[in-house]
Protein backbone atom coordinates (compact mmCIF):
# COMPACT_ATOMS: atom_id res chain seq x y z
CA UNK A 1 0.00 0.00 0.00
CA UNK A 2 2.48 2.61 1.01
CA UNK A 3 4.63 1.06 -2.89
CA UNK A 4 0.86 2.81 -4.22
CA UNK A 5 1.11 5.93 -2.39
CA UNK A 6 4.78 6.42 -3.43
CA UNK A 7 4.37 6.02 -7.11
CA UNK A 8 1.00 8.19 -6.61
CA UNK A 9 3.50 11.04 -5.28
CA UNK A 10 5.97 10.38 -8.37
CA UNK A 11 3.16 10.29 -11.36
CA UNK A 12 1.76 13.72 -9.65
CA UNK A 13 5.74 15.08 -9.81
CA UNK A 14 5.92 14.09 -12.81
CA UNK A 15 3.13 15.21 -13.94
CA UNK A 16 3.55 18.75 -12.56
CA UNK A 17 7.19 18.68 -13.97
CA UNK A 18 6.16 17.83 -17.38
CA UNK A 19 3.71 20.81 -17.65
CA UNK A 20 6.72 23.24 -16.10
CA UNK A 21 9.17 21.70 -18.97
CA UNK A 22 6.53 22.92 -21.90
CA UNK A 23 6.30 26.27 -19.94
CA UNK A 24 9.97 26.10 -20.01
CA UNK A 25 10.52 24.94 -24.20
CA UNK A 26 7.71 27.67 -24.81
CA UNK A 27 10.37 30.25 -23.03
CA UNK A 28 7.85 30.99 -20.40
CA UNK A 29 10.23 29.82 -17.58
CA UNK A 30 14.09 31.18 -16.76
CA UNK A 31 16.62 28.66 -17.56
CA UNK A 32 17.86 28.01 -13.84
CA UNK A 33 14.64 25.84 -12.97
CA UNK A 34 16.15 23.31 -15.78
CA UNK A 35 18.25 22.12 -12.75
CA UNK A 36 15.47 21.41 -10.31
CA UNK A 37 13.27 19.88 -13.36
CA UNK A 38 15.75 17.52 -14.25
CA UNK A 39 16.76 16.46 -10.34
CA UNK A 40 12.97 16.06 -9.50
CA UNK A 41 12.68 13.64 -12.80
CA UNK A 42 15.81 11.39 -12.17
CA UNK A 43 14.84 10.91 -8.78
CA UNK A 44 11.29 10.35 -9.34
CA UNK A 45 12.63 7.91 -12.08
CA UNK A 46 15.30 6.48 -9.24
CA UNK A 47 12.26 6.13 -6.60
CA UNK A 48 9.83 4.43 -9.58
CA UNK A 49 12.51 1.75 -10.74
CA UNK A 50 13.60 0.81 -7.27
CA UNK A 51 10.01 0.01 -6.08
CA UNK A 52 9.47 -1.84 -9.31
CA UNK A 53 12.45 -3.85 -10.47
CA UNK A 54 12.46 -5.78 -7.38
CA UNK A 55 9.05 -7.07 -7.90
CA UNK A 56 9.50 -8.50 -11.20
CA UNK A 57 13.08 -9.85 -10.33
CA UNK A 58 10.88 -12.00 -7.34
CA UNK A 59 8.94 -13.49 -10.37
CA UNK A 60 11.45 -14.29 -12.51
CA UNK A 61 13.32 -15.84 -9.31
CA UNK A 62 10.50 -17.66 -8.55
CA UNK A 63 9.38 -19.21 -11.91
CA UNK A 64 12.62 -19.20 -13.77
CA UNK A 65 14.20 -22.68 -11.84
CA UNK A 66 10.60 -24.70 -12.84
CA UNK A 67 11.21 -23.33 -16.70
CA UNK A 68 14.27 -24.29 -16.73
CA UNK A 69 13.74 -28.06 -15.66
CA UNK A 70 10.52 -28.03 -18.08
CA UNK A 71 13.06 -27.70 -20.64
CA UNK A 72 15.68 -29.57 -19.48
CA UNK A 73 13.34 -32.72 -19.21
CA UNK A 74 10.93 -32.03 -22.75
CA UNK A 75 12.33 -34.45 -25.50
CA UNK A 76 11.25 -32.36 -27.74
CA UNK A 77 13.50 -29.44 -26.45
CA UNK A 78 16.47 -31.76 -26.26
CA UNK A 79 16.18 -32.83 -29.85
CA UNK A 80 16.22 -29.52 -31.02
CA UNK A 81 19.05 -27.84 -28.77
CA UNK A 82 20.96 -31.48 -28.15
CA UNK A 83 22.24 -31.65 -24.59
CA UNK A 84 23.65 -30.04 -22.33
CA UNK A 85 21.15 -27.19 -22.42
CA UNK A 86 22.21 -23.88 -21.04
CA UNK A 87 20.21 -20.51 -20.14
CA UNK A 88 21.18 -17.07 -20.79
CA UNK A 89 19.91 -14.27 -17.96
CA UNK A 90 16.32 -13.54 -18.17
CA UNK A 91 15.19 -10.09 -19.99
CA UNK A 92 12.16 -8.64 -21.50
CA UNK A 93 10.82 -9.21 -17.71
CA UNK A 94 6.60 -7.32 -17.81
CA UNK A 95 4.20 -7.99 -15.32
CA UNK A 96 0.77 -6.70 -14.09
CA UNK A 97 0.24 -7.39 -10.12
CA UNK A 98 -2.19 -6.96 -7.13
CA UNK A 99 -1.26 -7.93 -3.95
CA UNK A 100 -2.39 -11.64 -4.67
CA UNK A 101 -2.48 -12.23 -8.19
CA UNK A 102 -1.19 -10.81 -11.23
CA UNK A 103 0.28 -12.45 -14.66
CA UNK A 104 3.81 -11.68 -15.97
CA UNK A 105 6.44 -12.99 -18.15
CA UNK A 106 10.10 -12.56 -19.41
CA UNK A 107 12.50 -14.19 -21.81
CA UNK A 108 15.62 -16.41 -21.60
CA UNK A 109 18.40 -17.26 -24.40
CA UNK A 110 18.68 -20.94 -25.11
CA UNK A 111 21.63 -22.29 -26.00
CA UNK A 112 22.89 -25.89 -26.99
CA UNK A 113 25.31 -28.55 -29.15
CA UNK A 114 22.84 -28.03 -31.81
CA UNK A 115 21.18 -24.88 -31.71
CA UNK A 116 20.59 -21.69 -30.12
CA UNK A 117 16.70 -20.19 -29.33
CA UNK A 118 14.65 -18.13 -26.58
CA UNK A 119 12.50 -19.53 -24.38
CA UNK A 120 9.56 -17.20 -23.67
CA UNK A 121 8.17 -17.40 -20.06
CA UNK A 122 4.69 -16.81 -18.90
CA UNK A 123 3.03 -16.77 -15.16
CA UNK A 124 0.33 -16.18 -12.77
CA UNK A 125 0.76 -14.89 -9.33
CA UNK A 126 -2.28 -17.38 -7.37
CA UNK A 127 -2.95 -16.59 -3.79
CA UNK A 128 0.60 -14.12 -3.62
CA UNK A 129 2.98 -16.67 -5.26
CA UNK A 130 4.35 -16.93 -8.99
CA UNK A 131 3.13 -20.12 -10.52
CA UNK A 132 4.84 -21.19 -13.85
CA UNK A 133 1.28 -20.83 -16.76
CA UNK A 134 3.69 -21.61 -20.21
CA UNK A 135 6.94 -22.24 -21.72
CA UNK A 136 7.56 -21.92 -25.60
CA UNK A 137 10.83 -22.73 -27.20
CA UNK A 138 11.84 -20.73 -30.12
CA UNK A 139 14.50 -21.72 -32.25
CA UNK A 140 15.13 -22.92 -36.07
CA UNK A 141 12.19 -20.80 -37.34
CA UNK A 142 10.13 -22.97 -34.98
CA UNK A 143 7.78 -21.92 -31.77
CA UNK A 144 7.76 -25.11 -29.48
CA UNK A 145 5.12 -25.06 -26.84
CA UNK A 146 6.85 -26.91 -23.68
CA UNK A 147 4.81 -28.74 -21.33
CA UNK A 148 4.39 -27.52 -17.46
CA UNK A 149 3.00 -29.91 -15.45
Amino acid sequence: MLALGILALIVFMWLRDLHKLYLLLTGKVPMHKIVRLLIVMLVGGGILAAILIPIGRKMVRDVEPQAEDRVRVSSVARDLMGEPITFGSAHGIHFEEGSETGTGGFSLSVQGPIAIGDLDVEAQKINGSWHLSSVTLSTKGKSVPIPVQ
